[in-house]
């Protein structure tokens, strides 16, 4: 049974151990495995800080573009209706949150 269990837990996590005959170098197996997560984990971290300010930039970008595409798709007659729509829900919202918080 233990046999099973470790073999098991070994393949899960990519193990490159056949044979185990213990808890113990199932605990080395896994623990190896942990810390190459870990490092896999900081070497992540460190190209993310590394690319920070260009993924912020392309996010930036990205919101631009969308509010360009919605104004060009949304013009004329469409964007006005649009407007009002979001006003009317934006009030219905407030006078909700006004209901609820008024004390009685």
């Amino acid at each position: 049974m233990i046999k099973q269990v470790c073999s098991t837990g070994a393949k899960r996590y990519g193990a490159r151990i056949v044979v185990i005959s213990g808890m113990v170098t199932l605990a080395m197996v896994l623990g190896f495995n942990m810390r190459q997560d870990q490092q896999n984990r900081i070497q992540l971290k460190k190209a993310i800080l590394e690319h920070q300010h260009q993924i912020e930039a392309d996010i930036e970008q990205l919101k631009v573009d969308l509010q360009q595409g919605m104004k060009d798709r949304f013009c004329g007659t469409d964007a006005v209706q649009l407007e009002t729509r979001i006003a009317e829900r934006i009030e219905k919202i407030e006078e909700k949150v006004d209901d609820e918080t008024r004390t009685p």
